[in-house]
């Protein structure tokens, strides 16, 4: 072979062999561009997914349940104590007070024996009832607004005493047997107080222009929903 053909047969070689390393590297490129293109597409996949804990998903309504009865008698548990804490604190100073809590741990009764539990006032009968909500907030743990949104259902005035009973009001409708009723003597003095089943601190929608009223059993957590005229009462659990 002479010296020629050598150098032609090594120019292809040379030739050959840079056209494989082209081809490599244009290869090694787009399996570049896809494993860049694939990992952005994955976070942003998971950006867009809310985080969920699959503990919740997974509960089984008995468990909710469970969850909300215990905190449920968690309140309960905390109203009574407070409610005894301020019944102490209000005995030292008029004698003869006397609160019995209900199974929410609230005021069921309230009341001095032998006496009132204000003195004598001149304003209207409604005011004087809520001023002394206001007043005693530790003890009915209303707030203000909620106070304000009480309902006066009835007013029976007598010349000896006049009793009232307002119904608690969610968004303008009434919260079933959510009652609480006072009793006043002829001078306008608090004689007294008793609760039924109110809620303070009732968070749940309502849509108005529907006539439902609602209350809770305090224990379960469950919300009762009834149809004002109808007897037909449905409950549903409350979140």
């Amino acid at each position: 072979m002479t010296y020629a053909k050598r150098q032609v047969i090594i120019f292809r070689n040379l030739k050959g062999l840079g056209e494989i390393r082209h081809m490599l590297r244009s290869v090694a490129l787009a399996l570049l561009f896809v494993a860049a293109a694939w990992g952005q597409t994955r976070n942003d996949a998971r950006k867009g997914l809310p985080e969920i804990d699959i503990r919740e998903l997974n509960a089984s309504p008995e468990v909710q349940q469970s969850v909300q009865q215990s905190r449920a008698k968690a309140l309960v548990e905390r109203r009574t104590s407070d409610l005894e804490t301020f019944k102490t604190a209000r005995a030292a100073t008029q004698p003869g007070v006397r609160i019995v809590p209900n199974r929410h741990g609230l005021p069921k009764l309230f009341v001095r024996d032998g006496s009132a539990l204000t003195v004598a006032s001149p304003r209207d009968a409604g005011e004087i009832a809520k001023s002394f909500l206001l007043a005693n907030g530790a003890a009915f743990s209303f707030t203000a607004t909620e106070v304000d949104q009480l309902r006066l259902a009835i007013r029976d005035a007598t010349p000896e005493a006049t009793h009232l009973v307002f119904n608690q009001t969610l968004n303008g409708v009434d919260v079933f047997e959510g009652q609480i009723k006072f009793t006043l003597g002829k001078s306008g003095e608090v004689i007294q107080v008793g609760c039924g089943d109110v809620m303070p601190g009732l968070v749940l929608s309502t849509t108005p222009g529907n006539q439902f009223s609602w209350k809770s059993d305090g224990h379960t957590g469950r919300i009762w929903q009834r149809r004002v005229g109808r007897r037909n009462e449905r409950s549903r659990l409350m979140k």
